[in-house]
């Protein structure tokens, strides 16, 4: 019997798609790899008759052992749903040819950063401040930028969907002015069919952190934190909406953001999104529309941590190599906590972009080959209005003692927002600059 110890869960697949291009009776129909959620596979190919296939089934089993499927043989005849596989909207092509290999990977977690936006250049436009770590600051990022965007007149709507830490809610609204409920409570009620117009005029409150124009902040929970946990559990089920059709957890975030921006109406959305790989970052980075700042500090375990989310959002239908697509065109590293050193900037540069060359853009020789599809999404190491060019957070002592909602003191402000006016400026002109220029492309 063949040792298969040495197999693994990454060589698994690999293995699986050279004996499938060894395979001569495969080369003439698809083939979609069903990897259910214990890690087994499942081979199914697109054809009445999956006979002839019986030795390529064999051979895997004997090669792959446990990582296959009881039954690991599947042909149209034995699929209830063929069309949810060979055509789903979520599977990832792993090879074009010699034969078509797609595979089908059922998640826990994770699925919202392989699935299509919801929407794509929303109105009011939104920005989502996300990081792979915690730490760096981009919670406070968020309330200074708040601060600044209503300072020039800008109307604020903030989302707190740091859901399994929530922090901005706090930050920004003192604890006598927090609202009833929060979108915990919302996700939960929903859920129940319960949801109404009385609950979504209680999830949200002005912030006095508002100068010339007004901040509206719709924070993670309500003023009832005793039942937060049970909630907090129950918060990420998809549900069925009343027309029978599946609503997954962005689906419910849009419909609540769209519910309170329609009321309040404001220039601009800004989400805080929870930290690290969970759906709550695949919902704000890839599924709501949002223009997109990756926080990141410069160590090696944001970077690592990048390259994982990066490496797997490759996969992402809305993902077009040779086409400015709207999910990487979307995305601007930020440079947190950065030291006041051009060799600082300039090593944390270099590190974006050899992450960005390796993970998300172009091949630049692609455009050289006859079958490439478009124009090469690919910049230069020091082009500005590239996605891998950071804008700048600096660091500064005074963050430890900052209250948004508290600091009376003009001195402090003021040396704190010198230490996010990179950033502020920046992401301003990004999302309310750049996307009044559209608005006004789109009319002409």
């Amino acid at each position: 019997m063949t040792d298969t110890s040495k197999v693994s869960f990454s060589a698994a697949i690999p293995r699986l798609i050279n004996l499938i291009n060894e395979n001569a009776q495969s080369r003439s129909v698809d083939v979609a790899l069903i990897r259910d959620l214990a890690g087994r596979i499942t081979i199914a190919v697109n054809t009445e008759n999956a006979g002839c296939y019986a030795e390529l089934s064999e051979t895997a089993t004997r090669l792959l052992g446990r990582y296959l499927s009881p039954s690991p043989l599947k042909s149209l005849a034995d699929l209830i749903d063929a069309d949810s596989i060979f055509n789903s909207k979520e599977s990832i092509i792993l090879q074009e040819t010699p034969v078509r290999v797609k595979l089908v990977d059922r998640l826990i977690i994770g699925q919202d950063w392989l699935r299509d936006p919801i929407v794509i250049n929303p109105s009011p436009p939104r920005a989502t401040l996300y990081s792979v770590k915690g730490g760096v600051g981009r919670s406070t990022a968020l309330a200074v930028w708040a601060r600044y965007l209503s300072s020039k007149g800008h109307r604020v709507f903030i989302s707190d969907l740091d859901l399994e830490a929530p922090g901005v809610g706090s930050m920004l609204l003192p604890k006598e002015m927090t609202p009833r409920f929060g979108i915990i409570d919302w996700l939960v009620e929903s859920g129940l069919g319960t949801a109404s117009e009385s609950i979504i005029e209680e999830m949200y409150a002005r912030s006095p952190l508002s100068e010339d124009s007004e901040i509206f902040v719709l924070p993670a929970g309500g003023r009832d934190i005793e039942d937060y946990m049970p909630k907090l559990s129950r918060a990420y089920l998809e549900i069925l909406d009343p027309k029978g059709e599946l609503l997954g957890f962005a689906d419910r975030l849009n419909e609540i953001l769209n519910a309170i921006s329609d009321i309040v109406r404001p220039d601009i959305i800004l989400i805080d999104s929870r930290a690290g790989l969970h759906d709550i970052g695949a919902s704000a980075v890839s599924r709501l529309g949002a223009s997109v700042f990756c926080f990141a500090l410069n160590t090696p375990q944001n970077w690592s941590g990048y390259e994982i989310l990066f490496d797997y959002i490759r996969n992402n239908r809305a993902v077009e190599f040779g086409k400015f697509d709207g999910l990487r065109s979307n995305i601007k590293m930020v440079s947190a906590q950065t030291l006041p050193t051009e060799r600082d900037f300039q090593s944390f540069l270099q590190f974006s972009y050899e992450l960005w060359t390796k993970t998300l853009y172009d091949d630049e020789s692609s455009v050289y080959q006859d079958d490439f599809p478009g124009e090469v999404f690919n910049f230069s190491r020091n082009a500005t209005d590239a996605p891998h060019f950071p804008l700048r957070t600096y660091w500064d002592e005074n963050l430890q003692r900052y209250n948004p909602v508290g600091t009376e003191d003009k001195v402090l402000w003021d040396r704190i927002y010198s230490s996010f006016k990179d950033f502020c400026e920046g992401a301003t002109d990004i999302c309310l600059n750049t996307h009044d220029n559209d608005e006004a492309a789109d009319e002409t």
